[in-house]
C-alpha cells in the first residue's frame, strides 16, 4: 500500500487538451504504476482514494493533509519490498499543485527525511 501527499488520482485522462489538471493527475498515477512495474507486475486492488488525515510523512508536513491511499497486489511476494520501493521512488519526478494541500518540495517523490511525501506499507492479504 502507498500513502502519499502527491495527487495520484486516476482520471483516465490521456490527452492534455481535454483538461490539464486531470491529465497531470493521471500522469502521476501512471508514474506510480510504472515505477512499481519496473520490478514486478501489479494488480490494482483499489484505485487511489483521498482523505484528510495525518500520515507517516516528513517533519516538514504538519497537521491534516490530503493523503492519497493506493492498494495494489503483486504476483511474486519476493519481487518487491518496502526497501526496494524506498530506493525506486526516491527523487522520481511528479507534477504538483493539483489538489494537494501540502506544499511539495522540488516536484519529486521523497521517500525519507524532513520532506518525505510518500510512505509504503505491506498489507497481509
Amino acid at each position: 500500500m502507498i500513502e502519499t501527499l502527491v495527487d495520484i488520482t486516476c482520471t483516465n485522462e490521456y490527452r492534455p487538451s481535454n483538461g490539464q489538471q486531470k491529465y497531470k493527475q493521471q500522469q502521476n498515477f501512471e508514474t506510480v504504476n510504472n515505477t512499481i512495474g519496473m520490478r514486478t507486475n501489479i494488480t490494482i486492488e483499489h484505485l487511489p482514494t483521498v482523505e484528510q488525515k495525518k500520515g507517516n510523512f516528513g517533519s516538514f508536513y504538519n497537521g491534516d493533509q490530503n493523503v492519497w491511499t493506493y492498494e495494489f497486489s503483486i504476483e511474486q511476494v519476493e519481487s518487491l519490498s518496502v526497501e526496494m520501493l524506498i530506493v525506486d521512488f526516491d527523487s522520481t519526478p511528479i507534477t504538483t499543485e493539483l489538489t494537494e494541500t501540502a506544499s511539495i518540495k522540488n516536484n519529486l517523490f521523497i521517500t525519507k527525511g524532513k520532506y518525505k511525501n510518500i510512505h509504503f506499507r505491506l498489507l497481509d492479504k
